[in-house]
């Protein structure tokens, strides 16, 4: 692990969770297990990954979206090529508008004439107003509610206004972007 960043960080992390273990068992007499120390070396880690996402000035257009460190998603369909196209749409940095901050020779502008952001892409543009509108009557047949947003398609969260769960919600939006050609 020598000279290795991110190692030299895991070590430091594991050897302080091996000296709190020890702390706890000295006081407590009780037994302290390898298991016991890797599990604490995690919590530790994953907190201050936390702390550290919640106080970042970078990602925060995914962060909206996947606001808890520890939580995976696990969403692979309908497909894998599918699940990566929303994995990107989280990120923001999948369409025109963005492309175009790294390549000025992209146009930053959908078909329609508009700026192509997610928003743009999910919610507004006249091109895949079809799909939307399916998308729209299949959501409202899942949860009696016509409305949608970017928080509702893109969250990994569990969102507790929604009665339907988010494995639904994503072959939803799956749905749509298969309908909407945008990829193909």
């Amino acid at each position: 692990h020598a000279d290795v960043r991110g190692n030299e960080i895991a070590d430091k992390l594991a050897e302080e969770a091996a000296k709190e273990a020890n702390q706890i068992q000295k006081e407590a007499h009780i037994t302290v297990t390898k298991q016991d120390i890797k599990t604490a070396a995690r919590i530790l880690v994953n907190k201050k990954w936390q702390h550290r996402w919640d106080n970042s000035d970078t990602g925060r257009f995914y962060y909206n979206f996947h606001q808890t460190v520890s939580k995976k998603s696990t969403f692979d369909y309908p497909d894998h090529k599918t699940a990566k196209i929303i994995r990107n749409l989280r990120s923001g940095y999948y369409l025109k508008n963005y492309q175009n901050k790294i390549n000025q020779n992209i146009d930053p502008k959908c078909e329609c004439g508009q700026l192509e952001t997610v928003e743009h892409y999910l919610l507004f543009c006249e091109n895949y107003e079809e799909a939307r509108q399916k998308l729209i009557h299949e959501i409202y047949f899942n949860t009696g509610s016509l409305h949608i947003d970017l928080e509702l398609l893109l969250s990994i969260e569990k969102n507790d206004n929604v009665s339907v769960s988010n494995e639904t919600l994503m072959r939803l939006l799956g749905d749509f972007i298969c309908e909407s050609r945008r990829f193909d």
